[in-house]
Formats: C-alpha cells, structure tokens, sequence
C-alpha cells in the first residue's frame, strides 16, 4: 500500500520543469509598441542578480492611474496551477486586480522613490513618482542590473521556486493600454537541497481502516535522494468499486497558509 503513501507526499517528490529562456508575447497593446522583453539569467536564481531589457514605445500618454489584471499560474509536472490573489503582510498579492500599477509598485518595492530612482530611466519621464509620466513616440531602451533578495522570506514566498506563466493587462480611463505574457522560471539558491518536513500525522477519520504507524525517513525529504516509508494498518472491509479521493494540500511560508489549487 505503498503507493497511497506516495500520493499523501506527492508535493514533496515531484521535479518541475524548468524554463531556460525568458518567453514573451504581446497580448494586445494599443496604447504601446513593445520590441524586445528579457530577463536573464533564466531561471531567475535568488538571492541573485538578473539583467532586465526592456525596448518600447509609448504611443499615447497614460490618462490617470494604470488599472491592472495580474494573472499567475504555476506549472509543475506538466500540471497548471492557479496562484489566488492573497492578503499578505496587509498588501494583496498573486493573481489580483489593482486599480493603479504605480501605486501598487510603490507599496510592494520601497525602493521606487525618486531619491533612489535608477539615472539611467530618467531620460524616458520615468522619476519613480505616481502618476507615471513617460515619454511617448519616443523609443524606450531600457537595460538595468538588479539584485534580487530571497523571495521565501518575503510576501512573494509563492514565487520561490517553479515554472511561471503570468499575463498583465493593463487600461486607463481611455480604455485598454497594453498586455504582456511571460514565461519565466525561478529558483531558490539551495534547490538542490529541497526539503519537506513531516511535522505529524492524525487519523481524520477512517471507518473502513484502522492505521497503526505512517512514517517516512529520513526527515527532512532531500531530494534527489532516497526515503524509507512505513505504513502498518488493517483493512476492514474490502473496497467496492473505485476509491473517490479528495487531496487537499496547503503550503506553509514565512508563516502563512497558501492552499495550493
């Protein structure tokens, strides 16, 4: 009965796939010409550093604040996966509706604030202050060095580790202004040293079965690696037919409880 025991850790033994270049598109943009979005290294690698490109051309200034849809999904094993809109740390993170992208970025970055705005965006009207005034028919070449923190330790916990597919669609009072999809990937630092802690287990109610011991070593799971399952119980009755199963898994970070989907 081994095999019931590995489906119960199935987030612990699974490998993702892992984007080795930045992807894009452009999902309708008519307030905005986009030529050339990159981010490398690929996968992102964090704590790290990353290179941004970004080449654009604004057609039509932005009337008001930027209202956004911020849609993230997360691939693993081939299997997509919706990331919700979370309350974290007092700010709305994930896939979230925002009715102002400058405002939002200024919350969720601390650094975007004209005393520590990058000189090399100045020339396009960007100055890190809301409203966003950028230069428009004027080409925006952008290449910035940015150093990227650990995102576990953060409100971005979510964005640790996997495959991300995220779409940004974006209007201002004159209507739709621009949308972008992505692909990219990030990494932990240590993701080779992936470990899954078993803190404890509990009957949540089994009439048909009377479990004894469930256990596996070592602890914490390492992967790659090998553990040693343990499973002692007694069947009472046969099954009849197929066995329905109901999987509920949360992730815990940084103290918070993301249900995963």
């Amino acid at each position: 009965m081994s095999f019931l025991y590995l489906i119960a850790f199935l987030p612990a033994l699974i490998k993702c796939q892992t984007l080795n270049k930045f992807q894009w598109n452009n999902c309708g943009s008519p307030a905005v010409s986009l030529y050339e979005v990159d981010v490398t290294p690929m996968p992102i690698v964090q704590p790290g550093s990353i290179d941004l490109t970004f080449i654009a051309e604004f057609k039509r200034a932005m009337s008001g604040g930027l209202a956004t849809k911020l849609t993230i999904t997360r691939t693993v094993s081939g299997l997509k996966l919706p990331i919700r809109c979370y309350l974290a740390a007092g700010v709305y993170v994930g896939s979230c509706d925002y009715d102002d992208l400058c405002k939002i970025v200024a919350t969720l970055f601390p650094s975007f604030k004209p005393e520590t705005c990058p000189p090399s965006v100045a020339e396009f009207g960007i100055d890190c202050k809301c409203p966003l005034n950028v230069r428009t028919n004027f080409l925006i070449d952008i290449a910035e060095h940015v150093e990227v923190p650990a995102a576990d330790s953060s409100i971005f916990s979510f964005l640790a580790s996997g495959d991300f597919d995220i779409k940004i669609e974006t209007k201002d009072s004159n209507g739709p202004f621009a949308c972008l999809n992505s692909s990219n990937a990030c990494q932990y630092r240590r993701f080779f040293d992936v470990r899954f802690q078993l803190k404890i287990w509990n009957n949540c109610g089994s009439p048909a079965v009377s479990l004894y011991e469930v256990d596996v070593t070592p602890m914490p799971i390492v992967q790659p690696g090998s553990i040693d399952l343990t499973f002692i119980a007694e069947f009472k009755r046969a099954m009849s037919g197929g066995l329905a199963t109901k999987l509920t898994i949360t992730r815990i970070a940084s103290g918070l409880k993301l249900p995963i989907r």
